[in-house]
């Protein structure tokens, strides 16, 4: 039986919880689960999280403005339950983060790369986290500010500060996914007054995904 779930967010599968289940092994990072009896197994596996993607820049024309990079998306979470036979080793792949993608100065934001996959042996694959896209550069907008980062599993982006005769700043760093196979946040937008080239804010990385078997 293979259940798959929403995109995985703040909700964070922990030791504890699995702990309340009996006995359980959990793997943060890739290796081998040895079976300990011959049986049935719940596996719970979240692929890595997607990288958030950059802000975007601003070139020293007056009064411009970069939009937020968008966060990345969370693994996917997969429950299965499998049968192993006594002793029979099973490699184990834990799904990296995706990287964030780089703020720009006076260009768009890169985009993130993609969360790897969780990989229990041949039973099955969790999915990791979709990217998240780079900021647009230089809005000709008065009071602008840079768009939040779409959720999509993973966690908005920063937002670029609002522009005034007198503002002119980089945009804001997104935050790191924090919780096992969550997204990145976008990086915020850079704003200027015509002063300067101003930078937009990475994208934060996505967390490792995770895997927990419970017998």
């Amino acid at each position: 039986m293979q259940i798959n779930l929403q995109p995985f967010g703040a909700n964070s599968v922990t030791d504890a919880m699995a702990q309340a289940f009996g006995r359980f092994q959990v793997f943060k990072v890739s290796g081998n689960f040895t079976a300990p009896k011959s049986g049935n197994y719940l596996v719970i596996a979240i692929g890595g999280g997607g990288g958030g993607g950059g802000g975007g820049g601003v070139t020293a024309a007056a009064s411009r403005s970069g939009s937020g990079g968008g966060g990345g998306g969370g693994g996917l979470m997969v429950t299965n339950i499998v049968t192993i036979a006594k002793d029979n080793v099973v490699g184990v792949t834990i799904g990296a983060g995706g990287i964030g993608g780089a703020g720009n100065l006076g260009l768009n934001g890169a985009d993130g790369s993609s969360g790897g996959d969780t990989v229990f042996g041949a039973f099955f694959t969790a999915l990791g986290g979709t990217p998240g896209r780079g900021g647009i550069a230089d809005f000709v907008t008065e009071q602008f500010r840079g768009e939040r980062g779409s959720v999509g599993g993973g966690y908005g982006g920063g937002v670029a500060g609002i522009i005034t005769t007198a503002a002119s700043s980089d945009g804001s760093n997104g935050a790191a996914g924090f919780t096992p196979g969550a997204g990145g946040g976008g990086g915020g937008g850079a704003s200027n007054n015509g002063t300067a080239n101003r930078k937009g804010g990475d994208g934060g990385n996505g967390a490792p995904g995770i895997c927990i078997v419970i017998w």
